[in-house]
């Protein structure tokens, strides 16, 4: 079973994207493992659990998304990573450290599920 972790420190977006993979779930018949955290530092603790698929915020205090992603990136090159925001100014960061997608706030559940149906297929090969 896939581990999905969803980061962001705003509870509004991260219950929009549990909401959006429960859809998801019932609609194709599969089921994720679901994690939350609010802040990049709660997910890096998270590590040394298996976790496939990231969700993650940029604008976020202390640790933002890209630092949090590089740090990712030291302990785990196979993680999935989509960054969910509202800055689209740092896309291109975002391919810096390997992202798989970078969706802009608000993300319409068509766009969501776009998304992770290439990322199960690349996972799937």
């Amino acid at each position: 079973m896939l581990t999905i972790a969803i980061c962001d420190d705003e509870q509004d977006f991260r219950e929009q994207i549990r909401d959006f993979l429960y859809r998801y779930q019932k609609s194709e018949q599969i089921h994720f493992r679901i994690v939350e955290t609010q802040t990049g530092q709660q997910l890096l603790n998270l590590m040394s659990e298996e976790i496939d698929i990231v969700f993650l915020d940029i604008k976020m205090k202390n640790l933002n998304g890209i630092q949090t992603a590089r740090k990712l990136r030291n302990t785990n090159t196979h993680i999935q990573i989509v960054f969910v925001t509202s800055a689209p100014e740092y896309a291109l960061a975002g391919y810096k450290v390997n992202a798989f997608d970078y969706l802009v706030k608000p993300v319409s559940f068509d766009l969501f599920r776009k998304t992770l149906d290439r990322l199960l297929d690349r996972l799937d090969h």
